[in-house]
């Protein structure tokens, strides 16, 4: 039987708990997050990949057949990465547009209210 844990970290600091049971010999699977059973797969004997939402982030959880035995891994997409990226850029963009567009407002507000006085 072998066992992996990895703690992952989301873009908003929220942590989670990821673990697997594999029996190498049955090929049971159990992956949990949190100590909450996510997956529970019979007969993985081969390699394979499972794809995950923590939060907003997609993650993969790979088995890879290595000879006798296998090797696990933990990753977030670079899609996710990407599109969270994309998504900070832009609302920092509508932000600076909000702000700039408040300093005008306020610019010509002083500016007419100087002028009629």
């Amino acid at each position: 039987m072998s066992q992996s844990n990895w703690v992952y970290s989301d873009q908003t600091g929220q942590q989670y708990q990821i673990g697997l049971y594999h029996g190498q010999s049955s090929g049971h699977l159990i992956v949990y997050c949190n100590w909450k059973v996510i997956l529970i797969d019979f007969n993985v004997l081969n390699s394979k990949t499972y794809s995950f939402y923590f939060g907003d982030e997609l993650c993969h959880l790979k088995i890879d057949k290595r000879g006798d035995g296998y090797q696990y891994g933990f990753q977030q997409s670079d899609e996710t990465l990407i599109a969270i990226k994309n998504h900070h850029k832009k609302l920092w963009r509508t932000d600076l547009a909000k702000a700039l567009g408040a300093f005008l407002v306020s610019l010509i507000l002083i500016i007419t209210v100087i002028y009629f006085l």
